[in-house]
């Protein structure tokens, strides 16, 4: 999940709602939250105390801002490649989304495994 290091509330929040869940249907389901560095040693500090309590952080040196969005998805991707190579989905999203992981899976499991893409496609919207 792509988070600010200073969201601090919203990965709490994930934690006690949609990432409480750590299995569905027999499937294991891992969550990272994805930060660069917020160039405040405070922050840091507290994220590093807060990866050290949950397991949940990952976090590279670089600075976290929307320009670097890529960057985090790359160090994503990068460690699932690493920690997860079984794992036959991985799903980017961002800490304000809230999923109900029990429906996901079982969608997940009804869907073709190769060249399979879903969403929501947004018509009439403004952009924002």
């Amino acid at each position: 999940m792509i988070s600010s290091p200073k969201a601090f509330k919203q990965r709490d929040m994930q934690r006690n709602s949609s990432l409480s869940v750590s299995q569905v249907s027999g499937k294991i389901i891992r969550s990272i939250f994805l930060l660069g560095d917020s160039g405040d040693q405070k922050v840091t500090s507290q994220v590093r105390n807060e990866a050290d309590k949950y397991g949940d952080i990952l976090m590279e040196d670089f600075h976290d801002s929307y320009r670097n969005l890529t960057l985090k998805t790359l160090m994503g991707l990068k460690w699932a490649s690493l920690y997860c190579p079984k794992a036959k989905y991985v799903l980017k999203t961002d800490d304000d989304v809230f999923l109900e992981l029990t429906n996901l899976i079982h969608l997940l499991e009804g869907a073709p495994r190769q060249s399979f893409m879903t969403g929501f496609v947004y018509r009439g919207e403004a952009n924002t």
